[in-house]
């Protein structure tokens, strides 16, 4: 009122209720504060198209299932990298929860967008995010983490009915301790990328999707058909993880031109992460490392296998061996690597890798890249002396990917300490493609640090591995070049022989082979070296058989299989068996055949040598099917096959095919030939059994037992059987059945009898196995000639398998030095002698037998220099007259100089002859000298197969 003193009043503390301040008040209106609502249902829509998840959504659900409310957490985790579907998964786990009733409280979900720009940071966020869901008003949420956890701990106490809480996309493990429900009624179902590394949390790893759950959806969100090309090459593109999936599923909805581009972007490794949509995904989890981790998967990406183990990632990385482990360790459980088979190898996924390769480059600097690149290298090179046979067989893919590695950053000493034993393991595994590759690399190592021995035998070994797989051109190039270095390298060795030979008996000539590989074996003996000596006998035996003289080729057999065995050569000891046991098969001593057969398979086993085990298999596969025993061929034979399916054995596997093909004939055969026994069986019983009843028949008195059983007979309706029948009355004097009329109702019921007897325990057995006979020689032939259309298609495929090729330069980098020795050289002094004729005869004519002299001995030396040096096959005393040729001539030449330059005192002319005589004479000694003062390293180093 006016007039009055003003109303002065203060207020304190929390209100608890609305509060109202005025000088005059005539009528309040207080409206009762709105009940906070709680929602029951914050799901999203249950996700569409979820495939091959069956195992992971049953343990789910054992987990969340309340009947196990003691004896599992209150807390399930999902975790597996980003992409795999774990959102999916969890959320339609989540609505099968719902369905069966388990938790009817309010289904409470939190995005906490853990790998996005608005995510959900720290624990009093995502505690407000629950606690609002719950129904709390955000003006009374605690400002504290702790009230907060109190407060959320209360509401769900309160909570009537148990709830399941979903949290997605959680960034941090930690925040897990702030919402994990105390009251057991209640679970939590949480999405994580890393691993909760908590005792009260159980963990579900979810893996990528196998291939066919892949393509299954792909085809059902896309429309189109699970069995369509285009579909599992998409799959297959998408690394079978469902986010990309259903990102491709889209495209493939487009217009066929948008199809084919998005396609052809995606056959681009280093583009299908971004254009697969990971990017992003893949930012955010690297962004969750620290600087170390993020290094160590950034160079995990410049090893070329596979797989890794510690030790080469702890030398890309550059540290010790126990730091790369706990950097592998931090990296799988934020499951951006995943361990393979051992606690020491990772691996990581395609998609992954691209990206984390493209981040390698952009990130690292080149020279800390070329760093780790030579640090890897070396690290293998340092363990590959010590290498056993286990070492290489786990680690073969990335030693061939590393010596490539090598030869790419110019380690030839890496990739010739690399080479020596993998290429020996390779070939003696039939790997002969990846064998080609080493060997390319190791010939261009090998000529680039002067090793021309190795040089010369690594190409040898190509030559022989270029024949293995049927490229006669490929084979041809490189034994010209091997014969190049020879001749290059000036001594005369049995490799040269040996090599020689191969390429007459690949160009078909058997003698020249022979010629050839005899003179290897006498000089491989002279030398001592019995493992070579074994090899070049094995190579003479194989002449011999050419030209037909399987006597000789016996004995050569004989004599390598005591030098291997000698010299402790398992698998040229395995060998010369085969072969002495195709000899004594082809002289029809089977049982000789079978004794070697059997030791060589023995020796083959022992060894590493697939090609010589499997050809053993099948020739005594053949030998035991000779002998009938077609169950001991059977076993044999898909043991071959098996060899042959896993080491890719083209040419082989289709050999193995043609004698399964004609086992299964002949099985076949033998099973119907059994059937048509059975058959034949059946109906002499059959007739036996008419003939019997027959007899009994007409042995009993007129009358007796006829009409009952004409009676059953006409009961039956059976017609009368016509036919002529052999009499088989007791009583000549009684007229046989046939005679009496055909309406004679005193006659015998022959259906009815045969009817008997094929209801008889007997012929039903033997027609029953007649039918199981017809079945399995049904099967037989089926499966023959399903062999039979896979041979013809191996013989299609042969050759179309990538073949590397052969490291040979054009021009030829040896040919500079061959021609100067074998033809220019001698030809300068062929032109000087004839210049010196010319002379002579026009200035004294009675004198020009001196020069005729020096020009013979200089053409004789020409023919001597390039039979010795080329190796032309000729007789023993020419190559004795061209050896003794070729060592004297210099002093037979520098005789007559000496006489010419006395009796004609034309000084100049003969010093010009002295000085092509010298120059000729020391190009040609030149290499022994260098040979004996300096074996040329590395020869030998290669084991030749045959």
């Amino acid at each position: 009122m006016p007039g009055e003193a003003a109303a002065n009043n203060s207020f304190s503390g929390r209100a608890e209720a609305p509060v109202i301040q005025a000088q005059h008040i005539e009528t309040v209106y207080l409206a009762s504060a709105p009940t906070p609502q709680r929602p029951a249902w914050t799901l999203p829509a249950r996700p569409a198209g979820l495939v091959g998840r069956d195992r992971e959504r049953t343990g789910l659900l054992a987990l969340l299932d309340p009947a196990r409310r003691a004896a599992a957490p209150g807390v399930v985790c999902l975790t597996g990298p980003g992409g795999v579907g774990k959102t999916a998964l969890a959320l339609d786990t989540a609505y099968d929860v719902r369905a069966r009733g388990w938790y009817p409280g309010p289904a409470l979900y939190v995005d906490a967008r853990a790998h996005r720009s608005d995510r959900i940071d720290g624990a009093e966020a995502l505690l407000g995010a629950l606690l609002r869901q719950l129904g709390l008003p955000g003006d009374q949420l605690d400002r504290h983490r702790a009230g907060l956890e109190g407060q959320l701990r209360g509401t769900l106490a309160a909570e009537p009915q148990g709830c399941l809480i979903v949290v997605d996309d959680l960034a941090d493990a930690d925040l897990l301790g702030s919402v994990i429900p105390a009251d057991g009624r209640h679970r939590l179902l949480v999405t994580l990328r890393g691993s909760p590394g908590r005792d009260d949390v159980s963990e579900v790893r979810l893996p990528g999707l196998g291939p066919d759950a892949a393509r299954l959806l792909l085809a059902d969100l896309s429309g189109r058909a699970a069995d369509d090309p285009l579909v599992a090459e998409v799959a297959g593109l998408c690394g079978e993880l469902p986010h990309a999936l259903r990102l491709a599923a889209s495209r493939l909805a487009e217009p066929d031109d948008a199809v084919q581009n998005f396609l052809a972007i995606l056959r681009q490794p280093e583009e299908r992460p971004a254009e697969l949509g990971l990017v992003p995904l893949y930012d955010a989890s690297l962004a969750l490392l620290d600087a170390a981790d993020a290094r160590m998967l950034h160079l995990l990406t410049l090893h070329p296998g596979t797989e890794v183990d510690t030790a080469a990632a702890a030398a890309l990385a550059g540290c010790t061996v126990p730091e790369a482990g706990r950097r592998l360790r931090q990296l799988c459980a934020s499951h951006l690597l995943e361990q393979s088979g051992t606690p020491d190898r990772v691996r990581c996924h395609d998609l992954l890798w691209q990206y984390a390769r493209s981040r390698c480059t952009a990130v690292e600097s080149p020279a800390e890249v070329t760093a780790a690149e030579h640090r890897l290298v070396q690290h293998y090179a340092a363990h590959a002396p010590d290498a056993d046979d286990g070492w290489l067989e786990r680690e073969w893919r990335t030693l061939v990917l590393v010596v490539a590695m090598a030869a790419r950053l110019g380690r030839c000493d890496v990739v010739s300490a690399l080479a020596a034993g993998l290429i020996d393991h390779l070939t003696g595994q039939a790997r002969t493609v990846d064998a080609l590759s080493v060997l390319g690399h190791a010939v261009t190592a090998a000529h680039q640090r002067g090793e021309h021995g190795r040089e010369a035998a690594l190409l040898t070994e190509m030559s022989r591995q270029y024949h293995g797989v049927q490229r006669a051109r490929e084979a041809a190039v490189c034994a010209e070049a091997g014969h190049l270095v020879h001749i290059r390298m000036g001594v005369l060795s049995p490799d040269m022989d040996d090599a020689l030979a191969e390429h007459a008996a690949a160009q078909g000539d058997a003698h020249a082979a022979v010629h050839h590989r005899d003179r290897a074996a006498r000089g491989w003996r002279r030398r001592g070296h019995l493992a070579r000596y074994a090899v070049s006998l094995y190579g003479l035996g194989c002449g011999w058989d050419d030209l037909g003289e399987p006597g000789r080729a016996a004995r050569a057999y004989a004599r390598s299989l005591a030098a291997a065995e000698a010299a402790r050569d398992v698998r040229a000891a395995a060998r010369a068996c085969h072969a002495l046991a195709a000899g004594a098969a082809a002289r029809d001593a089977h049982d000789e055949a079978a004794d070697h057969l059997t030791r060589g398979l023995d020796l083959a086993r022992r060894t590493d040598d697939v090609r010589t085990t499997v050809a053993l298999l099948n020739r005594l596969a053949r030998a035991r099917l000779d002998a009938r025993r077609t169950d001991d061929a059977v076993e044999l034979l898909d043991t071959a096959l098996r060899l042959t399916d896993a080491y890719r054995l083209r040419q082989l596997r289709t050999s193995v095919l043609d004698l399964e093909a004609d086992l299964l004939k002949s099985l076949a055969t033998a099973a119907d030939r059994a059937a048509e026994a059975c058959e034949r069986d059946a109906e002499t019983a059959v007739e036996e059994h008419v003939v019997r009843c027959e007899r009994e028949w007409f042995g009993r008195p007129r009358g007796a037992g006829r009409t009952a059983q004409v009676g059953t007979s006409e009961r039956e309706g059976d017609a009368t059987t016509e036919g002529a029948a052999p009499d088989t009355s007791d009583d000549p004097s009684e007229p046989a059945w046939w005679e009496v009329g055909a309406a004679s109702s005193d006659r015998p019921d022959h259906r009815a009898w045969v009817r008997e007897a094929e209801r008889s325990p007997a012929v039903v057995a033997k027609r029953d196995a007649a039918a199981r006979l017809r079945r399995q020689t049904d099967g037989l032939l089926a499966r023959a000639a399903k062999a039979e259309e896979e041979r013809g298609r191996r013989r299609q495929e042969e050759g179309a398998e990538h073949v590397p090729e052969p490291p040979v330069l054009r021009p030829n980098h040896h040919l500079r030095s061959v021609f100067a020795r074998t033809t220019a050289l001698p030809g300068c002094a062929l032109l000087w002698s004839m210049a010196w004729v010319v002379h002579d005869w026009f200035q004294d004519a009675r004198r020009p037998v001196t020069a005729l002299l020096y020009l013979g001995l200089t053409v004789a030396a020409v023919w001597a220099g390039r039979r010795v040096w080329q190796r032309s096959r000729g007789t023993h005393a020419g190559d004795v007259l061209a050896l003794c040729v070729h060592r004297c001539h210099p002093a037979a030449g520098a005789a007559l100089l000496a006489y010419a330059a006395a009796l004609t005192g034309a000084r100049l002319t003969v010093l010009g002859a002295a000085v092509l005589l010298a120059a000729q004479t020391a190009w040609d000694l030149w290499p022994v000298v260098r040979h004996r003062m300096r074996p040329p390293a590395g020869v030998g180093a290669v084991r030749p197969s045959s």
